[in-house]
């Protein structure tokens, strides 16, 4: 399995789970990381609302060290917030590294001016890096992104990628779709080879639809990434990071047995369980 390194941080592989909102709770990350996750991140957090400290933002924060290396991945349109929700996750949570949501589209968060909104405005953007690096100081700051807001901006993407590696980004992780596009349209994987491009010493992370060791093969070969996070594509199966680092390693893999899958099936859930009853004790 590669190494990748970002920042100071050293991971032992380049296969990461992508974050997703509603799923990618303490239990999914946990049986993640056991099936070979490199490293795992966090739900979508609102920046502003761990500062207020919401109920609901309390779940999303919390996490064992068995789901480590992890990402605190924060997302918001105010500088300042950025900065301020950075410092006090920094003191509080001492995630191995915050990422910068640049590119959820869900309704909600961009008619906020969050996640994939920031490709709108890419000056805000790079405000908000900069913002939040001040309140990480020595804890990596990363950016998860899409290749642009719509095809009318598309020509703005070597130049983005690039400020982003001058801004202080520790690394980059592109899903190849448009910020219009959600998760209806194939995604775009050449475009990633025109990002790695215009990086020079930071990794880029190829993200949307990689489901097969084929595919990890033509991101991390022909692309030329550094790494690979995969969402969707773990649902129902965590052990795919296993199976694609040992088909990429050219080493035989069986699916895990019917007995296998249910002992994972049950575990989850019990874990499940136990997270709930967690909160209601805590009062969130």
């Amino acid at each position: 399995m590669e190494k990748l390194q970002i920042g100071s941080l050293i991971l032992r592989g380049n296969l990461l789970l992508a974050p997703l909102a509603g799923i990618t709770q303490s239990p999914f990350r946990v049986l993640a990381r056991r099936w070979g996750a490199a490293m795992t991140y966090t739900e979508l957090i609102s920046a502003k609302g761990y500062l207020l400290q919401s109920p609901g933002v309390k779940k999303l924060v919390r996490f064992t060290p068995l789901e480590r290396p992890i990402a605190l991945q924060f997302y918001g349109h105010e500088p300042s917030v950025m900065e301020e929700s950075a410092h006090k996750a920094k003191e509080e949570l001492k995630p191995d590294t915050i990422d910068i949501n640049m590119g959820c589209p869900a309704r909600k968060i961009v008619k906020g001016g969050g996640g994939a909104a920031l490709l709108k405005n890419r000056g805000k953007a790079l405000r908000i890096l900069e913002d939040t690096l001040k309140g990480a100081r020595n804890i990596p700051v990363t950016v998860k992104t899409r290749l642009a807001w719509s095809w009318q901006s598309i020509h703005a993407l070597p130049h983005f990628i690039r400020s982003l590696e001058e801004r202080g980004a520790a690394m980059v992780t592109l899903h190849a779709r448009l910020g219009t596009e959600g998760f209806q349209e194939k995604a775009h994987w050449d475009y990633l080879r025109i990002a790695r491009e215009n990086l020079t010493s930071i990794p880029l992370i190829g993200n949307g639809d990689i489901k097969t060791t084929l595919q990890a093969h033509h991101i991390l070969q022909d692309l030329g990434c550094q790494g690979i996070m995969i969402g969707r594509g773990s649902l129902g199966r965590p052990w795919i990071f296993q199976k694609i680092e040992r088909g990429l390693r050219g080493k035989p893999w069986v699916e895990p047995p019917h007995h296998k899958v249910l002992e994972t099936i049950l575990e989850q859930a019990k874990m499940e369980v136990d997270l709930k009853r967690e909160g209601r004790a805590y009062g969130k």
